[in-house]
């Protein structure tokens, strides 16, 4: 038998939330800390995790199945933030690395006409691409544009988890929708490419 949702009216959810928060704050936040060096990112990662937990709207069998979810969501925030934080700054490495690589490159090609040349013919053939990338996002079906637009253009570090709570459509399907929306745009982008 399944356990009844915890009878949680909105006051009654506020209350049992601040409780659990002024018991277990202290602690969640030093396992942050501990996870990303620094005290203001893991007040951050507190805040950024009532706010998914209250998000997804999760039925609770007790206040402390309620504990337990939210410390999940504590160290999951903590995590994700950590491991962007890294991408970025691996990201950022290369970027300044290859800057600092071809500025010796870019400063003898930059006043060739020839090198002018191919910078312009790569301007217009990734504008091209993306004329044609739009246009095959213009003729995908309304839900797998919306599980692309959800997936990648309006992400802001959300996972599938995340969407499915935000747009109500269940994370199985949107990830079904997004792959299949996926696979038209790469047929569509081989075969307006291979025109002449």
């Amino acid at each position: 038998m399944q356990p009844d949702k915890f009878p949680f009216k909105e006051e009654d959810l506020r209350s049992t939330l601040a409780a659990i928060l002024h018991r277990n704050s202290p602690k969640w936040i030093r396992i942050s800390k501990a996870i990303l060096k620094n005290k203001e990112d893991a007040e951050d990662v507190l805040s950024e995790a009532v706010r998914r937990m209250l998000i997804r709207g999760r039925p609770f069998s007790s206040p402390e199945h309620m504990r337990m979810y939210m410390g999940r969501v504590v160290s999951n925030t903590a995590l994700d933030l950590y491991k962007r934080r890294k991408r970025e700054r691996r990201q950022y490495a290369s970027i300044k690395n290859n800057a600092i690589s071809m500025s010796e490159v870019e400063s003898s090609k930059s006043l060739r006409p020839d090198f002018i040349m191919e910078e312009e013919e790569r301007y217009a053939e990734r504008e091209d691409r993306l004329m044609i990338l739009r246009r095959g996002l213009e003729e995908l079906p309304s839900h797998q544009y919306e599980a692309i637009r959800l997936a990648v253009l309006g992400n802001n570090g959300m996972t599938f988890r995340d969407m499915e709570s935000t747009s109500g459509i269940p994370r199985a399907t949107l990830r079904y929708r997004y792959l299949q929306g996926v696979r038209a745009l790469q047929k569509h982008m081989a075969r307006e490419l291979r025109k002449p």
